[in-house]
C-alpha cells in the first residue's frame, strides 16, 4: 500500500514539472531494435538449465533480434488506429546499429573488439535486410526510427571478461550472445575519462551508421539501461544530438565501479549544452512483467500525464513485439496493445499519434 502510494506520488511530481501541452498526444518509444540477445528457443533452454542466465530474466527469455515477420505483425497492428488528424500510430524504434563480429573477435584472441552493421546480421541469421524491412514501416509512418547506440553491450568490460576467461560468457560466446551478465548491457557505463573518450567514438560511429541506414540524422538518442555519463552529453551536443530520451533518472557511471549515482530530469530540462531531456511518463511492458494489467496500468499512467497537461510517452522494449521466445509472446502482446489503443481514442478521441521526433520539432516550433 505505501509503495504503490510512494509510486502515484512520484509519477504526479514528475508530470507536473516542465513543458506543459493541452494536447492530447501520444508517443510510444521502443528500445533494442537490431539487437541481438537470445538467439532461439533452444539455446534459452540450454543456458537455462546450466544456469547460464535466470528463469525471471524477461529479456533472455523473450528479447531477440526481430524477423520480418515480427516487423510485419507490428506494422499492421499499429495501421489499425488513425489518429483525430488521421495519422496511424507510430512507435518510436531505437535503433542499436551493429552487432559484435564474433569471428573476428575469437580470431584476435578476445583482445580487439570488431562490430558488423545490424544488416549483416540480420542477412546471416534471418536471411533479409533490416534497413529494408525497417524502411518499410517507416514509409508507413508506423515505425519511426531513432538512435540507441552503435551496440548493446558495454565493449571493453565484456573484453575483458572473456579474456579472464569468465565461464559463461564463453559459454553465451559460443551461441553468439553476451547473455548471462545483465550489466554488460550498460552500453555507456564509463569507468574513467578514457572510457568516456572512447566511447564518444563509439558515439559516431553509431550516428553515421545510422545515416547509412535511413539518410537521415537522429535527433534523439537513449542511452542502453538509461546509463550514460554527464561527459559523454558534449559528444551528443558536438555530434547534433539535440534530445535525450530516457527515464526521470538518469544513471551515471561511478568512476572505477559498476555502481550509479541517479540523476532526476524532468520534460523539457535542458542541459548545459542545450539538450533537452524527455521522460517517459507510461510504461506497457507486459513480457517483464506478465501478472500486471499493463492495460489498465498504462491507461492511469496516461491519464495522469494528461491531467498534468502533458504528452503521455510510453515505455515499451522490442521484447514484447517478438517470437523468439514463442509466437504466443507477440501475438499476445500485440493484442494488448491493440486494446490500449482502442481504449485510448474512446476515452479521448481528440487523441494525437506522434512518434518521438514529431514531438521534438512541436517543441522547438513552440507549437507544443
Amino acid at each position: 500500500m505505501i509503495s504503490k502510494f510512494r509510486f502515484r506520488l512520484q509519477r504526479n511530481f514528475i508530470n507536473s514539472l516542465g513543458n506543459k501541452t493541452k494536447r492530447k498526444i501520444l508517443v510510444i518509444e521502443s528500445d533494442d531494435w537490431g539487437a541481438i540477445r537470445m538467439p532461439n528457443k533452444k539455446v534459452y533452454k540450454e543456458f537455462l538449465n546450466k544456469g547460464i542466465v535466470k528463469a525471471d530474466d524477461a529479456f533472455a527469455k523473450y528479447d531477440g533480434l526481430e524477423s520480418k515477420e515480427d516487423l510485419d505483425f507490428l506494422y499492421e497492428t499499429l495501421r489499425q488506429f488513425k489518429d483525430i488528424n488521421n495519422k496511424p500510430a507510430v512507435l518510436t524504434a531505437n535503433i542499436i546499429c551493429a552487432n559484435p563480429d564474433f569471428k573476428a573477435i575469437k580470431e584476435s584472441g578476445f583482445k580487439k573488439y570488431t562490430f558488423e552493421d545490424a544488416n549483416v546480421t540480420s542477412l546471416e541469421q534471418g536471411g533479409f535486410m533490416l534497413r529494408d524491412k525497417w524502411n518499410e514501416g517507416f514509409q508507413q509512418k508506423v515505425f519511426h526510427p531513432q538512435l540507441h547506440g552503435r551496440e548493446h553491450v558495454n565493449v571493453r568490460r565484456w573484453l575483458d571478461k572473456l579474456q579472464r576467461d569468465d565461464a559463461s560468457l564463453k559459454k553465451a560466446f559460443e551461441q553468439q550472445t553476451f547473455v548471462g551478465d545483465n550489466s554488460l548491457a550498460a552500453a555507456f557505463h564509463t569507468f574513467s575519462e578514457d572510457d568516456d573518450a572512447y566511447y564518444a567514438e563509439v558515439i559516431k560511429d553509431a550516428i553515421h551508421l545510422f545515416y547509412d541506414n535511413f539518410g537521415f540524422d537522429s535527433k534523439t538518442f537513449i542511452a542502453p539501461n538509461y546509463t550514460w555519463s554527464p561527459q559523454l552529453e558534449r559528444a551528443f551536443h558536438q555530434e547534433n544530438i539535440l534530445f535525450l530520451q530516457g527515464s526521470h533518472f538518469q544513471n551515471v557511471p561511478m568512476r572505477n565501479s559498476m555502481a550509479t549515482d541517479r540523476r532526476f530530469h524532468y520534460f523539457g530540462q535542458k542541459n548545459p549544452q542545450g539538450i533537452l531531456y524527455l521522460v517517459r511518463n507510461c510504461l506497457f511492458e507486459p513480457a517483464i512483467s506478465p501478472q500486471v494489467d499493463y492495460v489498465d496500468t498504462c491507461l492511469r499512467h496516461i491519464e495522469n500525464a494528461f491531467y498534468w497537461n502533458k504528452p503521455a510517452i510510453i515505455a515499451s522494449h522490442r521484447l514484447n513485439f517478438v517470437s523468439v521466445g514463442g509466437e504466443e509472446n507477440r501475438d499476445k502482446n500485440l493484442k494488448q496493445l491493440s486494446t490500449l489503443l482502442r481504449t485510448v481514442q474512446k476515452k479521448w478521441p481528440e487523441v494525437e499519434f506522434l512518434s518521438t521526433e514529431q514531438l521534438c520539432i512541436e517543441l522547438e516550433s513552440k507549437t507544443f
